[in-house]
């Protein structure tokens, strides 16, 4: 099976499994098509998502996923 990994960071790991105790989570490479497909498919909220990196790389998110890619999902921060 192919798949792509992804890293929640933060608060955002509550999104991993439904405890919380997963920061990292595998999904199948052929569900998804680009990022925001795969924040639906995990029912992250997309205004939570501050920062999407792609195999170490700031992407965007309409950047189409590929088997092995390794995603990190940062949350929004604020503060002053």
């Amino acid at each position: 099976m192919s798949i792509v990994k992804v890293d929640f960071r933060g608060p955002l790991t509550r999104y991993g499994n439904n405890d919380g105790s997963l920061s990292e989570y595998e999904l199948p490479a052929d569900s998804v098509v680009t990022v925001q497909d795969m924040l639906d498919k995990l029912g992250v909220p997309s205004h939570h998502v501050g920062l999407v990196a792609v195999n170490g790389q700031k992407a965007a998110r309409s950047t189409v996923l590929k088997e092995g890619y390794k995603i990190i999902l940062f949350p929004v921060v604020a503060g002053g």
